[in-house]
């Protein structure tokens, strides 16, 4: 990733939909703090006050942004809510569920193991990381006194696969071969569903070792450099509850009967997570406070804008503009009569003029509404930049046909009429 990382307000943020994991959250969070997460969008499912009670110190403390989000099955509505909103602060995103728990191997944060495999994989937006049920360990009854971490130690063999029969409607295909999802969120058009997104031309998932996934799954179900650990029937009451609450994404399917049997795999012994965090526990792990870490995105941000243009690497180069932009909307930062935004917009201008990557300026398209929005001079010069660049776009394609952006030829025709027909003068 070319971008300056301190350009970014967090390096990870995880991003979850939550209702009723009062029991649960405290655990949760302070695990993946200790894992290298350094924030939380927790879009607030109508919980009782409960969950709100747990999060407030985590608030304060800048952990977490606490967003209530009435209404059913609006999970996959928050993902992308969280994307379009907070796409230029975080430098990945992952998206998982308050039973769900990301492990590292080799006692390493999440960041460094995501950092190594995307350095290995230039292309990729995304790393989908395979998810391992664990069981009951045989308790009927919900023993709140111990961590699920601890209460929970036996899983699914690592190929464990089945079908799960509800009725002649739905039939499901389960086990350890979905996956779930840490993203460079300025790659992703919108997300799908928790398990794969749909990218920019050019971007796609892998798996940890680098193999290509176009779908919701990994079939190698492998957990040698990072996994989830999936603690999806916790005790048999604990399950129940689950019935009762419904699914966050609208799959009620899964959740019409007691199917405790389906998902309590107690196979195998596992601890691993616990001799991780204690690992990671026994560091002198710090984070940033809010100001330290506004100050060092703002002295980023006036290091990129006031810096030359022609030294910047082509990938990344429009995207770091972008970037320049949210954050001088942030901290409405000026240099003398002009503001950082007006200041971007220029810088922004001047990378249309130059070489840049395709995915970059991909990510310009998905900005370009707001952009327009905005009543600067410089807005008109990058509407003119980009009806020129689309339409050589569309030519090349022909000319070579390309078809892999054959499908993209529509949509740059749509913009480009829509472009000629926002016209300012």
């Amino acid at each position: 990733m070319a971008v300056d990382k301190n350009l970014f307000l967090y390096d990870l943020a995880v991003v979850a939909i939550m209702k009723n994991e009062a029991p649960y959250l405290r655990e949760w969070l302070d695990y993946h703090l200790l894992a290298g997460v350094e924030h939380f969008y927790i879009y607030d499912n109508e919980d009782s006050d409960a969950q709100k009670k747990i999060l407030e110190p985590y608030v304060e403390r800048g952990f977490v942004t606490h967003i209530p989000y009435a209404g059913r099955a609006r999970q996959y509505e928050a993902y992308n809510d969280a994307v379009q909103r907070y796409r230029f602060f975080c430098r990945y995103m992952a998206f998982i569920d308050g039973d769900e728990f990301i492990l590292p191997r080799g006692n390493r944060s999440i960041v460094e193991a995501a950092d190594e495999i995307f350095a290995e994989n230039p292309d990729a937006a995304a790393l989908g990381m395979n998810m391992f049920y664990f069981g009951s360990n045989g308790e009927a009854e919900a023993d709140y006194s111990r961590g699920v971490l601890e209460r929970f130690t036996r899983r699914a063999p690592r190929d464990w696969k089945t079908v799960k029969w509800v009725d002649a409607a739905h039939v499901f295909d389960i086990g350890n071969f979905y996956v779930k999802q840490i993203v460079n969120p300025r790659a992703v058009n919108y997300v799908v569903n928790g398990h794969t997104c749909d990218f920019i031309l050019g971007k796609f998932k892998v798996s940890e070792h680098g193999e290509r996934l176009d779908a919701y799954d990994n079939p190698a179900m492998t957990a040698d450099r990072i996994s989830v650990n999936h603690y999806f029937v916790k005790s048999r009451a604990e399950y129940l509850q689950k019935l009762k609450r419904g699914a966050a994404d609208g799959n009620d399917a899964v959740y019409l009967s007691d199917d405790f049997s389906y998902f309590d795999r107690n196979e195998e012994f596992d601890d691993e997570i616990l001799r991780y965090r204690n690992f990671r526990a026994g560091l002198e792990l710090r984070h940033e406070t809010d100001e330290e870490r506004n100050n060092r995105a703002v002295e980023a941000l006036i290091r990129a804008l006031t810096s030359d243009l022609k030294n910047l690497p082509q990938e990344g180069k429009i995207e770091t503009y972008l970037i320049c932009l949210a954050l001088s909307r942030k901290f409405q930062l000026r240099f003398g009569e002009i503001s950082a935004e007006e200041f971007s917009l220029l810088w922004l201008n001047g990378a249309l003029k130059q070489n840049f990557s395709f995915p970059d300026f991909e990510l310009l398209l998905s900005e370009l509404p707001e952009i327009l929005r905005l009543k600067y001079p410089a807005v008109k010069n990058i509407r003119r930049a980009c009806i020129k660049i689309i339409e050589e776009c569309i030519s090349k394609s022909y000319q070579l046909f390309d078809s892999q952006k054959f499908r993209q030829v529509i949509r740059w025709r749509y913009t480009k009429d829509l472009l000629k027909a926002f016209d300012r003068e």
